[in-house]
């Protein structure tokens, strides 16, 4: 990376897990970021260490361990921005996130076209509260 964004491993409670450090957020749990941003992790036990990150920032490659005890594999794609309504990540809720949430609307977390980005309130599908969701952000 550029140094703006440092991953690695940290304890607490006596586990190892994998970080992520920025100068504006300090170090962040990537299994906690990666639950908030509605990432299935009921399977993980627990991701113990980030061993790299991308030149961008965004993609963090590791290791940590399933619910069973298996040593596993990962590569995540973390948001660069903290406005969750920022579907397209450039920094600013705008008119190209409403027309990505407009076509994915009405889609259910099972169907082929269904964009995870756009379930603001990660209920499986993309319907009016995000919507809602979305406006209330709308120009920041």
């Amino acid at each position: 990376g550029d140094g703006t964004r440092v991953v690695g491993r940290g304890n607490s409670n006596e586990n190892p897990q994998a970080f992520i450090w920025d100068d504006e957020h300090g170090m962040l749990n990537i299994k906690q970021i990666l639950e908030d941003n509605c990432v299935d992790m009921s399977n993980v036990d627990r991701l113990s260490e980030a061993r790299g990150i991308s030149g961008d920032g965004r993609i963090i490659v590791g290791s940590g361990r399933d619910i069973d005890g298996h040593i596993l594999g990962f590569r995540v794609n973390i948001p660069l921005h903290d406005n969750y309504a920022d579907i397209n990540d450039d920094g600013e809720v705008d008119i190209n996130d409403l027309s990505l949430l407009l076509s994915s609307f009405g889609r259910y977390a099972i169907d082929e076209e269904f964009n995870r980005s756009c379930d603001l309130d990660c209920n499986g599908n993309v319907g009016i509260t995000d919507l809602s969701l979305l406006f209330g952000m709308y120009g920041i």
